[in-house]
């Protein structure tokens, strides 16, 4: 049943959330990620990881691995809302909304990044295509779990490299 709801997660939430993050990028960013201006519009996403995070590693100690994955994926549903609420191919139509763009592409990045180092555990070689596709040429292993507990980890100026997930 988990390697079924992995599968099907992957395939449908993961995957869309990477593909149309990704594709975004290349289309408003010539694939380079953004420099972020953070607002109160974010702190939905941001306090969810962060929550995910906390409730992740307090999982671990109870070897909780089916609420681990749950708990990932709320991030990713969290993040495909963010996406839809924020509306990048609206905001990408005026120069106001051109300013938000960035930062919306830039918390997308970074909550894939987050996911890519949760999922790691469970899917070692999803999470390091992820990380290769959002310009993150640092492996997994050097960031280390500590690297999510600050949002922002994700550098402006990487290149995305688009490509597929399974």
């Amino acid at each position: 049943a988990l390697i079924g709801r992995v599968n099907s997660d992957l395939a449908n939430n993961l995957g869309n959330l990477l593909n149309r993050t990704v594709n975004m990028m290349a289309k408003y960013y010539e694939a380079i990620i953004p420099e972020p201006r953070q607002s109160p519009d974010d702190s939905l996403l941001t306090n969810k990881a962060t929550e995910v995070i906390r409730e992740v590693h307090a999982l671990y100690d109870h070897l909780s691995f089916n609420k681990i994955l749950t708990k990932i994926w709320e991030l990713v549903d969290a993040t495909n809302q963010y996406i839809d609420l924020s509306a990048p191919w609206n905001l990408f139509k005026t120069e106001d909304g051109k300013a938000r763009l960035a930062t919306v592409m830039y918390n997308s990045i970074e909550s894939l990044r987050v996911i890519a180092v949760l999922i790691y555990p469970f899917m070692p070689e999803t999470a390091g295509k992820i990380l290769q596709q959002i310009g993150i040429r640092e492996s997994i292993e050097a960031q280390g779990l500590q690297s999510i507990r600050t949002w922002g980890g994700t550098k402006p100026g990487n290149k995305i490299e688009p490509g597929a997930l399974i």
